[in-house]
């Protein structure tokens, strides 16, 4: 029995592997991936050490730089308390990814351990997790994180609860769909033919087989947790001064958009690359690993 177990389990594991090398092949293949993946990195760099080479420090008032625009000391201007743009966007970059991509893991752990449950199992408990689901699905996920965000009170670590908790049911419902085809599969009732138990086969035959599509939403999802983090940071619920936060750094400038357009278009400017790369990396993620557009490359 034993013996059975693990060439059911080896099966799946050794199909997953080849289809991950496979998905590789073509997404080296993909020049749009390419530059997707090479604005990932640098931004990556920039998060790593831009904090030790920004010129100034970003919550340094100088007065005598107020709604300076770009020069020679400062290359991206000042805002009305003549902090370094520049300065502020670079500490800002690794913030910001931070704050997505915590709220995406936590988001994804959260929606891939309810969504396995709830598709295998099936039932009552299913039923009612559906619909919860549902419910949550109601709102739009800004609007989600609007209302948590609220109720909790205005911080960095509320923030990253609210937007995870509005992108769980996605990742629910996802999951869900992917596991009720997964179970089906041959190899899932010889596992149980076998005396694996529920928890195993959910963790070492399904959860592999569903991880592709998980690994392309959440790609996706960190650049859209990093517009709805910016966009409740724009509204003064998210970082709080002086945190050199990218939506709490637009937010500063909209009062001067005339005089000083820079404070708000820097880290727009920041934000659309960041999301744009995302954005590419994931579509190649999703050509690279979905079966029906594998069978047509």
């Amino acid at each position: 029995m034993r013996g059975a177990e693990q060439t059911n389990s080896t099966l799946p594991r050794a199909h997953s592997a080849s289809l991950l090398s496979q998905s590789w092949r073509r997404l080296r293949r993909n020049h749009g991936a390419i530059v997707g993946m090479a604005m990932l990195l640098i931004l990556g760099m920039i998060a790593i050490v831009g904090p030790y080479v920004s010129p100034h420090d970003p919550n340094v008032i100088d007065l005598e730089s107020v709604l300076k625009g770009p020069h020679r000391e400062r290359l991206l201007g000042a805002d009305q308390f003549g902090r370094d743009i520049l300065s502020r966007v670079l500490y800002g970059t690794r913030l910001s990814l931070q704050l997505g991509l915590t709220t995406i893991g936590i988001a994804a752990t959260i929606g891939t351990i309810v969504g396995l449950f709830s598709g295998y199992k099936g039932g009552w408990s299913d039923f009612v997790i559906q619909r919860a689901t549902d419910l949550m699905l109601i709102f739009p996920s800004l609007l989600l994180a609007l209302f948590v965000v609220a109720v909790m009170g205005p911080s960095i670590r509320n923030l990253m609860l609210a937007v995870a908790i509005a992108f769980v049911p996605i990742y629910i419902r996802l999951v869900r769909g992917s596991v009720l085809s997964a179970k089906e599969n041959v190899y899932v009732d010889a596992a149980r033919a076998a005396g694996c138990t529920d928890v195993r086969i959910m963790r070492k035959h399904i959860l592999p087989n569903v991880f592709a599509p998980i690994i392309v939403l959440a790609t996706l999802g960190v650049g859209e947790a990093i517009v709805v983090a910016a966009a409740l940071g724009f509204l003064g619920l998210g970082a709080q001064p002086p945190t050199p936060e990218w939506g709490a750094i637009a937010s500063d400038g909209r009062n001067f958009l005339r005089q000083a357009w820079w404070i708000t278009t820097v880290p727009g400017i920041a934000i659309m690359l960041t999301v744009l790369a995302l954005n590419i990396v994931g579509d190649a993620l999703r050509d690279s690993l979905d079966p029906v557009i594998r069978r047509r490359m």
